[in-house]
């Protein structure tokens, strides 16, 4: 997966899990965004363990997956 895809699935998997519940996710969504910065995947699993009700996707925890190898 491309770089641009990583961080629009990974805004896309904070938006579904995190929007509305967690009151960091707009500031988690705009880190992803930012193309300066790497993903900060570890400090979105600390507030997805925190907040998160729903369960993972197959696609999302191979999202998962893909971020801790590049970025973990």
């Amino acid at each position: 997966m491309d770089i641009l895809t990583l961080r629009a699935e990974t805004k896309k998997m904070i938006e579904n899990h995190l929007l509305g519940i967690d009151p960091e996710a707009i500031k988690l969504i705009q880190m992803v965004l930012d193309t300066k910065r790497a993903i900060p995947i570890k400090a979105i699993l600390v507030h997805m363990d925190e907040f998160n009700l729903k369960q993972f996707t197959n696609l999302e925890k191979e999202l998962i997956d893909e971020l801790m190898y590049r970025y973990g």
